[in-house]
């Protein structure tokens, strides 16, 4: 149950991030509320499962019930595996800019009457615009992050006056 508890958590923590950075915009609403349709359902399946073995012998049930929960899971995140993409945000904070351009392609498709690779202009400017933005979202975090770490590291010394007035 802890195993299962800690990645049902880290799974409601990482998936709407995943989904911020791999969504178009006028999907990401439709997608997240897909998550937690998803969730639900997990937990309807659980309760059928139970369901189903609750004639099951005492020493058995329990058993049942576990392996079943095991296997359509790990199914799904081989083949969720398979189909995923990487994070565009996170293929730009690895410094690999190109990588992080073709994902965008699949992400934002271009429309049949324009053609990327022959110069359409206004496909590449929406991708330009995009992957800037991307990388001025990681620059303004760094910085602030940079800001906010020098600020908690002056007043857990020791010696700061802050500290030393709450001891």
């Amino acid at each position: 149950r802890i195993l299962v508890g800690l990645g049902v958590g880290m799974g409601f923590a990482v998936t709407p991030q995943f989904l911020s950075e791999t969504t178009p915009t006028h999907l990401r609403g439709f997608f997240t509320s897909w998550c937690e349709i998803g969730c639900n359902i997990g937990i309807l399946l659980g309760f059928s499962v139970g369901y189903v073995f609750r004639n099951a012998s005492a020493g058995r049930g329990w058993r049942l019930m576990f392996v079943t929960g095991c296997i359509l899971p790990t199914i799904m995140i081989l083949l969720a595996c398979v189909v995923m993409i990487e994070s565009p945000r996170w293929l730009v904070q690895q410094g690999r800019i190109n990588d992080a351009m073709n994902v965008l392609k699949r992400l934002y498709p271009i429309e049949p009457e324009s053609d990327f690779r022959n110069g359409d202009t206004k496909t590449c400017h929406f991708l330009q615009k995009v992957l800037q933005d991307i990388q001025q979202d990681l620059e303004r975090e760094e910085t602030m992050q940079q800001e906010t770490s020098s600020a908690v590291w002056f007043f857990c010394q020791p010696k700061s006056p802050p500290v030393r007035k709450m001891l």
